[in-house]
């Protein structure tokens, strides 16, 4: 069975419902993987690193995924900032000799928010995009449904949303790992 490590803020938690309503959760449900949840409300994607570091079974996963910046926007933290810490979190998974699937933040229910979400999917694309760093975007999950029908408080999905999040990443992430 193969294991892919999930590292991230609340949208990996599954706030506020918890991990077991958790969008990666609903991956382990659909696929033959192990999601191991490491999401935590709040951090950014200096936390989330941290965090990475700091994680003593790393030696035995070969896959990670790295989702984070929503909080860093919401803090004001440069993008610049959020990009270099994502570069080092390639870094370090490289000398881990791990894979690493960076995971694009998909859109609010608030328009302004969205423009600096926009940025930051603009960036990783540029920064990620024609690199070994697998970028899943789930966005496509969310479209054709009205925003107030998706999420809890314009960022955190509802349960249903997490489930169908879950549901379009499966397949995704099964043919990553086995492309890998």
């Amino acid at each position: 069975m193969t294991t892919i490590a999930c590292f991230g803020d609340s949208l990996v938690e599954g706030y506020p419902y918890g991990q077991a309503a958790s969008w990666v959760a609903e991956v382990e449900r659909q696929t033959a993987l192990t999601m191991l949840n490491y999401g935590a409300c709040g951090e950014t994607t200096v936390d989330i690193m941290y965090r990475l570091v700091n994680w003593h079974p790393a030696s035995k996963v070969h896959y990670v995924l790295y989702q984070g910046g929503m909080n860093d926007i919401l803090q004001g933290i440069p993008l610049a900032a959020t990009l270099k810490t994502l570069h080092y979190a390639q870094y370090w998974c490289q000398q881990q000799k791990q894979q690493l699937c960076l995971v694009v933040p998909w859109l609010s229910s608030d328009t302004k928010l969205n423009k600096q979400i926009n940025a930051l999917r603009a960036a990783l694309a540029e920064a990620f995009g024609s690199t070994e760093i697998f970028l899943l975007d789930l966005q496509p999950a969310l479209l054709g449904q009205p925003t107030a029908q998706l999420f809890l408080d314009g960022v955190h999905p509802m349960g249903l949303t997490y489930k169908q999040l879950g549901q379009y990443a499966a397949p995704i992430l099964a043919d990553w790992v086995q492309r890998c």
